[in-house]
């Protein structure tokens, strides 16, 4: 079992490592910038396939997240 709550916090601290904005972060996912917004700020929760996706792309380990 995971925190859900804990998730928007791991979003943008990996997008901070990475030096990028929302924006860019939201062109690399092929998605409006507000939908991003919403992972991070936790009003969205993203699906298994798209958090597999972003692991992979920012090259970090899928358990981070949780």
């Amino acid at each position: 079992m995971y925190d859900i709550k804990l998730l928007p916090a791991r979003l943008k601290q990996a997008r901070n490592y990475r030096g990028l904005s929302k924006e860019e972060c939201a062109k690399l996912f092929a998605i409006h910038p507000n939908s991003y917004l919403r992972w991070e700020n936790g009003s969205a929760v993203l699906n298994a396939r798209q958090l597999a996706e972003l692991a992979e792309h920012e090259q970090i380990d899928l358990n981070f997240f949780f």
